[in-house]
């Protein structure tokens, strides 16, 4: 991994650890519905977060976006 990937890598992680709309649904769950049912919630945003992170830094986002246009969307 070169600098310029980790401090991406870096920025990206500051970023996501940030509150957001995702957290406020893990608050809520939490409050109504319990813990575990939370922390599922929590790991799937994080999965999801990560997911989004390294497609687009691998260029994903360019692949899926002309394959929309190849498909006529």
């Amino acid at each position: 991994m070169d600098a310029n990937m980790a401090a991406a890598f870096a920025v990206y992680l500051v970023g996501t650890a940030s509150p957001g709309l995702s957290n406020l649904a893990i608050m809520s769950v939490a409050m109504e519905q319990g813990r575990s049912r939370a922390l599922s919630l929590a790991a799937g945003v994080v999965l999801g977060s990560v997911c989004w992170g390294m497609f687009a830094a691998m260029g994903f986002a360019e692949l899926m976006r002309n394959s929309l246009r190849w498909r006529g969307g």
